[in-house]
């Protein structure tokens, strides 16, 4: 039997006006649906892992506050990247980008 890894979206949250955000852990990328789309953009991240600004590494959960702009756990860089509504890089608010070893 061959072990396969399925794909699947980490987390998803909504915003006020009902639009759908996803964490595509595995594709590197944060998704959002307009209310009543089935059809979803790339909002951070691009499908290549890195730790620059421009690029996630499993993402896992978003949160998106009054203004739009979004707050990304980037769990493979170890961080919070915080994207403002429209910018194609975050900019991390807390921690390192790197492993502890404990």
């Amino acid at each position: 039997m061959t072990n396969t890894t399925l794909n699947f979206p980490y987390d998803m949250t909504m915003d006020y006006a009902n639009n759908l955000y996803i964490a595509d852990s595995s594709n590197r990328r944060v998704q959002k649906y307009l209310f009543g789309s089935s059809f979803g953009q790339t909002i951070a991240g691009n499908g290549t892992s890195s730790s620059s600004q421009y690029h996630l590494s499993l993402p896992t959960h978003v949160i998106v506050d009054t203004n739009g702009d979004y707050y990304i756990t980037d769990r493979g860089n170890h961080r919070i990247q915080y994207w403002r509504n429209g910018a194609i890089f975050g900019t991390t608010v807390a921690g390192t980008g790197e492993k502890k070893d404990s």
